[in-house]
Order: structure tokens, then sequence, then C-alpha cells
């Protein structure tokens, strides 16, 4: 099984992280123990930590419940950010930080200061460390991350956890009660590690990984020369304080391989090669200290591939090129037959269902232009039909002017001329004679009107006079008649019956049964009239109910008619919004895969690094093959592609 580690070395030269190819694993192991120490104190001063791209280091305030009182307790944790998260979909518990804490972020200034590296270089270490645990942890693999001094952040299968340092917690804590609270309360009981990792909290695969180391033992310009080998787990002492190995198999340590294959039967070498396997498989470095010990192993060749390999032509393996010596045959047609026939199965496959969406799309394609088709036809009748109507339709205006075939020739400009200048001094003497005869018929007429009205004054004074004088003359008349026929006073009383008047018709039974009858036939009238009255007013307000109901009713119709409408343009309006941001949302995915896969691409051409990995032309193993299998337990496979990644 290739190691990770290893592929993870090579990719730091080939896939864009020019910083980490230009330092060993010494100058990271400083700078990143610098960023610790940045951290730790920036934590002792009551100030949080972001680190780009990775989280914040904070603090979050507890109320422990002791008895019969209540303890402040202040611990730190370690907030995943939330970009990282949603990448990757890692599951990460985040704990409620204070919100009085300053948070301020890395001073790359400050740790060139404290190393031999200018900021730059700084930068760019921390950046594509980062990149590289990204990297790490995108196929969900088990990798932790080392703050030197303050704890480990671990990533296992999704689920991030970050413990830190007892000695850590202790400085953190001005009660001296932290670290007790810490690790007898249930929630927090796990995010506490001694100052050194044990076997069981190791992650047990052999896919693990240790940063922001990003060799076990050497620099990654060194790893080109050793790239046929597996990497060997070493320990690693940092400050004397803390082991922390880069793999740990599930059950026991890996064996140490030789890069060299030797075809001689020395007996030395099998009992210095058996000594190194036992030491490898039963030696377990002790908790207090771990010394780094290289076993090497005499290589009897100076170059990893066959020394034959070049006889054919092409290149060949160890086992390949033992079989052609032994002239033993390996036919693999059956194998390629198969391999081809799932290749084929695979690819038609994927070809069928490219062509099934092929097909879907072209018929909603076809089901639009259909549509839009039968739209376009709509309006060019409906245009057709009403330019047709205003064609037949009879011309309501006359033309004021008409076209003549056969036109006679226009008379010179000077007749014309002439013409209109008689023409305009007959209007204009005209017009003069007009104006004087009406001036003339005015004055007449106004002088008309006075001698009329003179005569009608005259007429009118001599009337009142008249009038005036046959009302004095009857005047006089009427007060000498009255003085001749003066009486003498007021005449005597006179008495208009001799009998009674009221009353006289009370003795006839006749006489008052018919004044009976009329009363009461005048009450009947009345009755009737009066009732037929209220009536009318009764059936006119049930009218003008009725009017009012029905108004009411077509109201409320319309009204909710145009709540329908509205509500209506509103879903329209949300579902067109909600589809465009769909549509966004899956170009922004897109676009952030496209991004994703080219980072992790690299910058150089595939068939460029196929120049560095040498493979046996017959069974496409690596040339310092010695009998090892080339399948991956973790591979997987991409649907509808030749890859295995």
């Amino acid at each position: 099984m290739t190691d990770i580690l290893q592929a993870l070395e090579l990719e730091t030269e080939r896939s864009g992280l020019p910083t980490l190819s230009q330092l060993n694993k010494h100058d990271v192991d400083h700078i990143w123990a610098n960023v610790a120490s940045f951290i730790e104190r920036q934590m002792a001063l009551q100030k949080a930590v972001c680190i780009s791209g990775l989280g914040t280091f904070t603090f979050s305030q507890l109320k422990l419940d002791v008895g019969s009182k209540y303890v402040l307790i202040q611990r730190p944790i370690f907030q995943l950010s939330e970009r990282l998260c949603q990448t990757h979909g890692l599951k990460h518990t985040k704990a409620l930080a204070a919100g009085d804490i300053p948070v301020v972020p890395l001073n790359f200034t400050a740790l060139s200061v404290e190393s031999p590296f200018d900021r730059d270089v700084v930068e760019g270490c921390i950046h594509d460390t980062l990149l590289l645990l990204y990297r790490s942890i995108s196929p969900h693999r088990s990798c932790f991350f080392t703050f030197r001094g303050i704890g480990i952040l671990f990533f296992h299968h999704g689920n991030v956890k970050m413990k830190f340092y007892k000695d850590f917690i202790t400085s953190m804590d001005g009660t001296g009660k932290l670290l007790w609270a810490m690790t007898n309360r249930p929630g927090t009981s796990s995010s506490v590690v001694s100052g050194k990792l044990s076997h069981l909290q190791r992650p047990m695969t052999s896919n693990a990984i240790l940063l922001p180391k990003i060799s076990p033992g050497e620099s990654p310009r060194d790893a080109k020369e050793d790239e046929g080998s597996d990497p060997v787990a070493k320990p690693h002492n940092g400050e004397g304080k803390e082991v922390q190995f880069v793999a740990q198999p599930k059950s026991r340590l890996f064996v140490a391989k030789t890069n060299a294959v030797s075809s001689t039967d020395d007996p030395e070498a099998k009992a210095q090669q058996d000594r190194v396997e036992r030491h490898a498989e039963f030696s377990q470095p002790p908790e207090s200290a771990v010394k780094q010990v290289e076993v090497k192993v005499e290589d009897p060749s100076a170059t990893p591939t066959c020394l034959n390999h070049t006889r054919a032509g092409q290149e060949l393996c160890y086992l390949c090129m033992q079989r052609t010596q032994r002239n033993i045959p390996l036919y693999l047609t059956e194998e390629k037959m198969k391999a081809e026939k799932e290749e084929e199965k695979v690819l038609l496959l994927a070809e069928q269902h490219k062509d099934e969406q092929f097909l879907k799309m072209e018929q909603i394609q076809q089901e639009e232009d259909r549509e839009y088709n039968k739209k376009t036809a709509a309006f060019n009748l409906e245009i057709a039909e009403a330019l047709k109507a205003k064609k037949s339709a009879r011309p309501s205006q006359f033309d004021g002017s008409y076209i003549f075939h056969g036109r006679p020739v226009t008379p010179p400009m000077l007749l014309k001329q002439r013409r209109y200048m008689q023409e305009l001094l007959e209007q204009a003497a005209y017009r003069r004679q007009q104006n004087t005869q009406s001036k003339q018929n005015h004055e007449l007429i106004d002088r008309l009107h006075q001698i009329q009205l003179a005569d009608e004054i005259a007429k009118q004074r001599s009337q009142e006079i008249h009038q005036k004088k046959a009302n004095i003359k009857s005047y006089q008349k009427a007060l000498s008649a009255q003085l001749e026929q003066r009486a003498t006073g007021i005449p005597a009383r006179q008495p208009d019956s001799d009998g009674p008047v009221f009353g006289v018709r009370d003795r006839a039974p006749s006489a008052l049964a018919e004044q009976k009858q009329r009363a009461r036939k005048l009450y009947q009238e009345q009755l009737s009239t009066a009732n037929t009255k209220r009536k009318e007013a009764l059936f006119n307000r049930l009218e003008v109910q009725r009017k009012e109901r029905d108004m009411l009713h077509c109201s409320r119709k319309e009204l909710i008619a145009d709540r329908i409408s509205r509500y209506e343009k509103l879903r329209n309006v949300r579902a067109s919004l909600e589809d465009t941001w769909t549509r966004s949302a899956d170009l922004k995915h897109h676009r952030d895969q496209e991004e994703r896969d080219f980072i992790r691409s690299g910058s150089r051409l595939l068939i460029d690094q196929c120049q560095q990995y040498r493979r046996c032309h017959q069974c496409k193993r690596k040339t310092s093959n010695c009998g090892e299998s080339n399948i991956w337990k973790e591979s997987r496979y991409i649907p509808g592609s030749r890859l295995m990644v």
C-alpha cells in the first residue's frame, strides 16, 4: 500500500505549494512553534487569536454549581471555521464564546521577527500547511494537527475535536480549579490531553497524518531521491515533553523495508534484515522519551530499478525480469479482455446515460420551441387579420390632392405673380369698400336708434301725465261719494238662525246611521291608504337593502379576486426568485468544484507527471516491485471515469 505521507510530500512539489518545497521539517516545526507561542502569549493577555481558514482560539465562561454557591470558570476553547466545516462536511461541537474578548489575527511580522525567515516565507508556510491540511481531510481521513504547548486538533472521519494540554489549561487558569472542573465534567473531560500521545490516543489507522510536519524524516526536496521506498514512521520529541508518531497501524508497526533488491542468498544480510523486522514489530518507545534510531541496510545496487530492465527496450520490474529470465510465460490476455469488457461496459453505460440526458434536454428544447412557435404563429395571425381588416375597411377621409398622368406644362412664374398681385389689389379694394359701407350703415343705425328712443321717452312721459290726471279725478270722485254716503254708526246685532245649529240630526236614527256609515267608510279608506303607504315604504326599503347587499357582494368578490391576483403575483415572483437563486447556487457550487479540482490537480500536466512514476510494461506496477500488491484497500471508483482515486 502506497504511503499517504509520501504522496503528500510529492504533492508539495508538484501541486502549487512553492513555500513548503523550499523548507525542511525543522523550519516548518520552528515556524509553527512560533505560531503556538504567539497564540499562548495572546491568550495569556485575555485575547482571542484567529487563524484565517482554520479557526479561532478563544475563551468560554462557565458558571459551575459547587455546593451552595456558583464558581465562574473561564476555559480555553477552539472554534472551527464555518467555511471549513461547510466545505468538507465536518462535524464540530461549537461552544459558546465570551463576547467581551477581543479577537486578533496572526501577526506575520512578529512571527518573522522571532524566526530567521522573512514575512512572506512565514505567511506562505502557514498558508501551504493549511492547504495540505485541506487535502488531507477532504476524503475524511484521520489527521491530527499539533500546536506545541497548547494541544492537538484531531480530525477523524469528519469529526473534529480540540484537546488541550494540562499544562496549558493550568497556565490559563487563575483559580486553580479549571483543570479539575474540566476533567470531572462530562461535557469537557474529552477536551483534556496529557503532554504526550499514548498508543490509545493515536488514530488507529495507517492513513493517519500528523501536521504541520510534511515528512517523517526528510524535507520535500529529498523526496524524489527515495521515491520508490516506503517511509518509516519515526517519533518526534518536541522540547522533551511530547512524543508523536506520524502513522500507526491497526495491530502492529510497519516492517522496515529496503529499497534494494538482492538476488544473492547472503546469510548475513538475511539475519540483519530479520533483526530489523523483529525490532520494528516488538519494540515500542517508552513514555518519557523516544530516541530516533536509523537502521540502514546495505544497497547492493545504486538505483532502485532493475539492472537488466533495458535489455528489451522497455521498463520491467523485478518479478517480470525474473519470469523472463526463467522463461515462465505470463498470459494476461484473459485479464486484459475482462478489464476491457468491464471498461467498455462502464463507458457504454456512461454514454447511454449521456444520450438519455441529451434526448431529455432535446425534448425539453423542442417543447419550448413548439410553444414559442405557437405564440409566434398566433401573434402573426392576429397581425395579419388586423392588417387585412384595415385594408378592407372603407376610408372615411378623402385625399386633398390627386395625381394625373397627363399633366399640362407649368406656366411661367411671372404670369402667376402678376395675376396674384391683381387679385390681391382687388381684394384690398373690396375690403376697403366693405369697411366704408359697414361704417356708414352703423352710423345710420345708431341715428335711427337715438330717434326711436327719443320718441319712446316722449310717449312714456305723456302717458304718465295723463295717468296722473286720471288718478286725481278718480280720487276726487271717491272722496265726494264717501262724504255724501257717510252713515250714523254701527248697526244693531242680528241673529243668524232662529233654532239650534248643532245636534239637530242626533235625534234621527237614520241620519245618525248614515253619519256612522260615512265615518266608517272614511276610516276604511284612510286605513287602506296608510297600509298601502306603509307597504310601499317597506318594499322600497327592502329594494334598497337588496341593491346594497348585491353591491356589497360584488365588492367582496372583486376584493377577493384582487387579493388572489396579488398573492398569485407574489407567488410567481417568489418562485422566479427561488429558481434564480437555485441556478445561482448551482453555478457557484460548480465553479467552486472546478476551482477545487484545479487546485488539487496542480499546475503540471498528467503526461509530464507520468515521467516521474515509471511502471512495468507488462504488469503496470512500479519497477521496484518485489511482490506486493498494487490494489488499495480504500480505493474509490468514480462511475463514468477511467481513474481510481
